[in-house]
């Protein structure tokens, strides 16, 4: 699960990131989602609110400060209680606005996804993973 291509802020998330800046609010990170979903012609990631097909909710171990203006995001991801397996397409970070609850706030795809097999198998998976964010105004 290593070929995800940088975090796209979606509208809502932007929104958030503007509170932050002006010192209306801390960002505060709730989860990580992992889905199977597949853009459809036309959509965009920005614009979306949930994932296209959500299939697993991971928990957040840390966010760490690196103190450069980035921060590191630890979670686990593990097939224990998982009961279908799915082909990890896409993954989003949730945040909480004070004014809209909780938000999808950046979303992220992967090119050539891998498949992640249900419990009860023979490959038992937990594997921790860093997403990495730095909010800048750069085009990428």
């Amino acid at each position: 699960m290593a070929n995800w291509s940088g975090l796209t802020l979606t509208r809502k998330g932007e929104l958030l990131h503007a509170k932050v800046e002006i010192n209306l609010c801390k960002l505060h990170l709730t989860k990580i989602k992992l889905g199977s979903g597949v853009l459809e012609d036309g959509q965009q990631l920005e614009t979306l609110t949930d994932l296209i097909r959500p299939r697993q909710t991971v928990g957040i171990g840390s966010v760490i400060d690196n103190k450069d203006g980035t921060v590191t995001v630890e979670g686990i991801i593990t097939n224990t209680d998982l009961e279908t397996g799915y082909t990890v397409t896409e993954m989003g970070l949730f945040a909480n606005d004070p004014d809209d609850g909780e938000i999808l706030y950046a979303i992220t795809r992967d090119a050539h996804p891998d498949y992640l097999p249900a419990k009860g198998g023979a490959t038992i998976v937990s594997q921790e993973f860093n997403l990495s964010i730095g909010i800048t105004n750069a085009a990428n």
